[in-house]
């Protein structure tokens, strides 16, 4: 958790200690959001913005003006 960015070794130490006491079923969702995020989410090929498709909604408008 440390190695994130802007997440130093206390406030790691912090969230894992409140993962821990959490029901195993909610941090079962988390890994499984990370883990779907991860997969689904990729960079549009065009802007780099974020996006679920190769191409983002907004590069893929026909009617986009390019500059």
């Amino acid at each position: 958790m440390s190695q994130l960015p802007g997440i130093g070794k206390r406030t790691a130490l912090r969230l894992v200690l409140h993962m821990l006491r959490q029901p195993k079923e909610q941090t079962n969702t988390l890994s499984q959001a990370l883990v779907q995020m991860r997969t689904n989410i990729k960079f549009c090929k065009s802007c780099n913005n974020i996006s679920d498709v190769d191409i983002c909604e907004i590069c893929a408008n026909p009617n986009r003006i390019n500059l």
